[in-house]
């Protein structure tokens, strides 16, 4: 037994010294593999550093910015600001295809639209946040609307001194309403009670025909697709050269009792104790060119077109439409001819009953009119009548089944007929 535990004894220690040798040698190359492993890791942390801001700046600038303003790109500058993970405005994350740069004392990014949790009279109620593995930097800033613009004018052809209410969106944060006046513009008067989408301004003296321009905290604007006050394109029929109207049934006139002042001469229609049947008033023709039409992108279908004008009902209009007729002849024959029924009153802001307190922008859009021999066909293009060289409007009163009212007074006004584009593309 002893001469085994010794043999089996040499075996081990025979093994034990191998095995000491082979891991000896095994080793130094694992010790150089964790430490390598290990520095790694503390280079990393050690290159990671909590990110700083200095200002921003609008893209590119150098007029450091304390508010930020949608749809406009902007830059952090700082230092640490290398590998930023995030840019949080609020709670809203710039993602990625927003971010457009970053170095590591810049950081530029573009803004979307978004919701504020400023009011305009507190300072610093939003935040813009950096966000980084190793830490985060916040300052606090002022998001404001995207710049105001305007979609309808309730008079575009006001005289001074009127008020008229302007609608769009982003009024929030306006300060001046300029109209146009040679090169600088001229001031109107916003009115106490303005909201995020409507104002009502005073038309000051010496307002010229061209673009009105909204300042705000986030910039000027104006409308999308050409809303103007007092536009000179397009027109058609203003009345002002008296001698080339043809019509009956009313009268051409500047001071009509009753009715608003108006840039030089319009039409007024009335009647009284209008009965149901035809020709219930006289018509009104107009001889009318189309040869100083605006040029207009072709590819717009005719829904983006319409015929504009100012109109004053001084009586409540409930009953009977205009039937406006639009088209070309050559003496007595008929080219071709589009008509429409103009019922403002069946509009759901009026809840049937129609009147004004001054004039006001109507538009209908030209996808209504079809055409005289076949109802079932509408105009199809702004192009089909780029060479229409008359107007009739004539007001009916139908026959329908049943009681039906005679119309006791009526008087529309209607100036500054006009072709204009009446939505944005």
């Amino acid at each position: 037994m002893t001469i085994l535990r010794r043999f089996y004894g040499s075996i081990e220690l025979k093994i034990n010294n191998k095995m000491y040798h082979i891991f000896s040698k095994l080793l130094v190359p694992l010790c150089l593999i964790i430490s390598i492993l290990f520095l790694q890791s503390s280079c990393k942390k050690d290159k990671c550093t909590t990110p700083h801001i200095d200002s921003v700046t609008a893209f590119e600038g150098s007029k450091k910015v304390d508010q930020l303003v949608p749809y406009s790109y902007y830059t952090i500058h700082g230092v640490n600001l290398i590998e930023t993970e995030k840019v949080i405005l609020n709670k809203l994350e710039i993602i990625d295809i927003y971010l457009v740069r970053n170095t590591d004392t810049t950081v530029s990014f573009y803004m979307p639209n978004m919701s504020s949790n400023s009011t305009l009279s507190i300072t610093y109620r939003d935040s813009l946040r950096l966000v980084k593995e190793c830490g985060v930097e916040l300052i606090p800033i002022n998001i404001l609307p995207p710049t105001p613009a305007i979609t309808k004018i309730s008079n575009e052809y006001a005289v001074p001194g009127d008020e008229i209410l302007l609608r769009g969106v982003y009024f929030e944060a306006l300060t001046k309403v300029l109209f146009p006046m040679d090169t600088t513009g001229v001031e109107g008067e916003i009115l106490p009670g303005y909201s995020s989408d409507s104002c009502v301004v005073r038309v000051p003296e010496g307002a010229e025909s061209g673009k009105i321009v909204l300042v705000s905290e986030s910039g000027k604007g104006v409308s999308a697709y050409g809303i103007d006050y007092r536009p000179a394109t397009g027109l058609i029929g203003n009345f002002d050269d008296v001698d080339t109207w043809d019509g009956w049934g009313g009268q051409v006139i500047d001071n009509a009792s009753g009715i608003p002042p108006a840039n030089g001469y319009y039409y007024a229609g009335e009647g009284a104790d209008i009965s149901a049947g035809p020709d219930s008033l006289p018509e009104l023709i107009l001889p009318i060119s189309m040869f100083e039409m605006p040029v207009f992108s072709g590819h717009l279908t005719a829904d983006y077109f319409g015929l504009e004008f100012e109109i004053y009902s001084k009586y409540p209009w409930q009953q009977g439409y205009y039937t406006i007729e639009l088209g070309q002849k050559n003496g007595n024959d008929l080219i071709f001819a589009y008509t429409c029924d103009y019922k403002p009153w069946n509009d759901s802001i009026y809840n049937g009953n129609f009147t004004t307190t001054n004039w006001e922008t109507h538009s209908i859009s030209l996808s209504e009119f079809r055409l005289k021999k076949n109802s079932s066909i509408p105009i199809q293009s702004y192009s089909q009548i780029r060479y229409a060289n008359y107007m009739i409007w004539q007001f009916k009163y139908p026959e329908v089944t049943g009681d039906i009212e005679t119309i006791q007074y009526f008087q529309v006004a209607l100036d500054n007929l006009r072709i204009s584009q009446i939505k944005a593309e």
